[in-house]
């Protein structure tokens, strides 16, 4: 290809540059008005100035420990920060003049800092700075070797930390925000300025410093990590900084709506961590860099296509046709039961009171059986292959939007396993903060694929602003308004806790009203009904002050809950939707899930009598309920539904009905007896003989399942077997009825074909030890009439 070709999409490689360090390099910027110079710094603590048209290098500052970044305040002075603190120093001073002495009065690490400058200024003379959990606002016309501390920035939650430490800084467009990244946490937004200052002077900067001491955040961002790497960035984006940008141990990178806290973008930007977003301050560009070798160039577009319908329909539709992916609860079901089971029991768990669902669990092959990688081995593992088997999404560098849910639910797991396996917690803020910031981000992403607006105060009730809109449109279903996982839902809503979790929008509106409804308002064009509230609305507004709490509407919540979701499932399957039906059954089991298995119950009080039950009998439920009848039919209906054209998945379909058979074991022995105790052992007497006769009617079910599994696995004596069985606990319920004819009509299919495939391997036999040549011929027929029967 001609060097002078232009194709689109490709960068074109330049050249390369001598920087003379002899460790990493952390920052290279080029200096404004100096053509062909760029500086840098590094971990060999030197902070050189390159020529790259001269092939020079020169050495500006040389401190004690690594140096992560730099700025420059004029054409001359500039700051840097390392392990030594925040340094300050002059291009026109040689090397030995520099100033060696940290502006920190104590010294502390520093790895970044931001300008702000005022209105009227031509240079700047205040600097945000970040040490540990706080970031301190300097004064820098003091001319003595420190800074003069005007205000300090740090959020509650992290206050006396000293285990985390800023990684990022950013001031708003409007110099009224300053966003601040922390390592080993997450994002937060601080107020610099009352909403009435519409453009801060020096004079304003001085008058509210005397003022105010300490400032509280205003809004909290992220469901992504920031533990694996030290230096990832924080930005604005967006002409008026409607969006916030950063890295993540994934390998992707998140764009936040700074108005909601909603992910509105997530580009799988490096094979193993992504450090940092860098947007263009004009144009719809985008940088991102991490441990790859090369950075990546994206620019943001439409969000479609032309010729794709981005209605609220349209939308609806796209959803509705998305194959089906089977969830864990499907694939490793027993596996997360095991989890679970330690975690239940784990001291640390119990004291936290954490919210762990079966559906947020994401395990991995190494889980079981203890980590294979830990703590450091993990960051080299993960540098030296360029790739991050730790976390779900694409392989491919793409916007990776699609597998949100499933990177978020491996997160919060990373989080809780953290505390599982006595390590170092990801997420400083809490558990629960992060769940929550999970759960809002999860709901958004539910809701603008369906094309539905939210109350981001109770975001899990997704139906409650599309009906006082008074909308009515065929294209949306009941069961689209239950939220994908039950984890985002039970936990805040006061008709399955007495406790409830705070949940709902990121914003600190309690704290800030004000500033919220005067700056965030005019971006509230997708949330009509923004109304003053308090934490206390937050978080109890659905509850009477002197209602008490009731389990048991709890259960007719979830069963109806679960209901739905098969009813729609079964409607699904009768239209020929089998991605859909699949998607259905698997949502409605995430739920079943959480009735019947035994984990951390955390706030969800409801749940404190079966949990004792389960911990009784073997992790069996021994009431019969027609929860538990909904539940053994989701999973029949499941297997059904992945033996289907278009899906056909042999193991799952098994596993789902030969799981259903375990939960009927207490109840299918004999009639008017269940088994209990933690072996099945014991039995419990006078149970009604309708529980017998309907969970053998299901008995009946599963094993005509199991039979069909075997035989489109071909498996025809085993299927035989099953197919036996069916018609055995079907005359154990319906003593006096005719056998049923579909049964029948399978098993005599299935003794058929095990005839065939007998005398099939019988001719196969007897060609391979001296037949008389017409074996194969025969044998060749056969097979072409078995793949028609079949």
């Amino acid at each position: 290809m001609d060097d002078t070709t232009i194709v689109p999409g490709l960068v074109q490689f330049l050249g390369s540059m001598r920087t003379g360090h002899r460790g990493n390099v952390f920052h290279a910027s080029p200096l404004v008005g100096k053509p062909g110079q760029v500086m840098t710094c590094a971990a060999d603590g030197k902070l050189d100035v390159c020529d790259i048209v001269q092939d020079s290098i020169s050495t500006v500052l040389s401190l004690d420990g690594m140096l992560f970044s730099h700025l420059m305040l004029d054409e001359h002075i500039g700051l840097v920060c390392g392990e030594s603190g925040l340094h300050r120093f002059d291009l026109r001073v040689p090397r030995s003049s520099q100033p060696s002495s940290s502006l920190f009065p104590t010294g502390e690490s520093c790895k970044s800092c931001a300008v702000y400058s005022a209105a009227e200024a031509e240079t700047s003379a205040y600097v945000f700075a970040g040490k540990f959990s706080q970031v301190e606002l300097y004064d820098l016309r003091f001319l003595s070797d420190s800074a003069r501390t005007i205000q300090t920035f740090q959020p509650s939650c992290l206050s006396d930390m000293d285990d985390v430490s800023v990684s990022g800084i950013d001031v708003s467009r409007d110099r009224k925000e300053l966003l601040v990244s922390y390592e080993s946490d997450q994002i937060y937004t601080f107020p610099l300025f009352p909403s009435h200052i519409s453009d801060p002077t020096t004079d304003d900067m001085i008058s509210y410093s005397n003022n105010v001491i300490e400032n509280p955040h205003f809004g909290a961002y992220g469901a992504h990590l920031n533990r694996f790497t030290f230096l990832k960035c924080a930005k604005y984006a967006g002409p008026n900084d409607e969006y916030i940008c950063t890295g993540s141990d994934s390998g992707h990178a998140f764009i936040y709506e700074k108005y909601s806290g909603s992910v509105v973008s997530m580009l799988k930007a490096d094979k193993s961590t992504c450090n940092g977003v860098v947007p263009h301050p004009t144009l719809p560009f985008f940088l991102t860099y991490g441990i790859d070798s090369a950075a990546k160039l994206w620019r943001a577009s439409s969000p479609v296509d032309d010729d794709v319908d981005d209605s609220d329909a349209g939308r609806r539709r796209a959803f509705h046709e998305q194959e089906y992916t089977k969830s864990m609860l499907v694939s490793r079901c027993s596996d997360i039961q095991a989890y679970l089971n330690k975690t239940t029991s784990d001291p640390d768990l119990k004291d936290m009171v954490v919210t762990l669902l079966p559906d947020e669990v994401a395990l991995r092959s190494i889980d079981i059986n203890g980590r294979l990688f830990h703590g450091l081995p993990e960051v080299i593992f993960r540098s030296l292959f360029h790739q991050n088997p730790f976390n779900p999404g694409s392989d491919e560098i793409c916007n990776d939007l699609r597998n949100l849910p499933e990177v978020l639910k491996s997160n919060y797991y990373d989080a809780i396993n953290a505390v599982v396996e006595d390590d170092e917690i990801p997420v400083r803020c809490g558990i629960h903060e992060f769940h929550r910031r999970i759960s809002l981000i999860r709901l958004h992403h539910q809701s603008h694929q369906l094309g539905i607006r939210i109350n981001p105060d109770r975001p899990w009730n997704l139906k409650s602003i599309y009906e006082e809109e008074g909308r009515d449109d065929d294209s949306i279903s009941p069961a689209d308004f239950i939220p994908d996982s039950p984890g985002d839902w039970l936990p805040y809503d006061c008709n399955f806790s007495n406790s409830i979790m705070k949940g709902g929008r990121a914003l600190t509106n309690d704290n800030l009203e004000d500033f919220y409804l005067t700056r965030y308002c005019r971006f509230s064009n997708n949330y009509p009904n923004v109304q003053r509230s308090n934490s206390s609305e937050n978080t109890s507004s659905d509850m009477e002050e002197d209602s008490a709490f009731d389990a048991s509407k709890a259960w007719d919540i979830l069963l109806d809950t679960i209901t739905t979701l098969k009813e729609e499932g079964n409607t699904a399957l009768q239209q020929g939707s089998v991605h859909l039906a699949a998607r259905l059954y698997d949502k409605a089991l995430a739920y079943c899930c959480a009735a019947f298995f035994n984990y951390p119950q955390s706030n969800l009080d409801f749940l404190s009598s079966h949990q004792k039950l389960l911990a009784k009998n073997a992790g069996h439920y021994t009431r019969w309920s027609p929860l538990l009848k909904a539940f053994i039919s989701v999973r029949l209906n499941l297997s059904m539904t992945l033996l289907k054209p278009g899906i056909v998945d042999i193991d799952a379909a098994h596993s789902q009905a030969y799981l259903a058979l375990q939960d009927l074991r207490p109840f299918t022995k004999k009639a008017g007896i269940v088994l209990t105790g933690k072996r099945l052992q014991k039995s419990r007497q006078d149970e009604p003989i309708q529980t017998f006769q309907e969970a053998k009617e299901l008995e009946a079910k599963a094993y005509f399942r199991l039979g069909s599994v075997k035989m489109q696995g071909r498996q025809f004596t085993s299927a035989m077997h099953m197919l036996e069985k069916c018609l055995q606990a079907t005359k154990e319920y319906r003593p006096n009825s005719p056998p049923d004819r579909t049964v029948q009509h399978r098993l005599a299919e299935a003794k058929r074909l095990s005839d065939k495939e007998r005398k099939k391997r019988r001719k196969q036999f007897r060609f391979a030890f001296g037949g008389d040549g017409n074996g194969d011929r025969d044998d060749k027929g056969d097979h072409e009439g078995d793949e028609h029967e079949l």
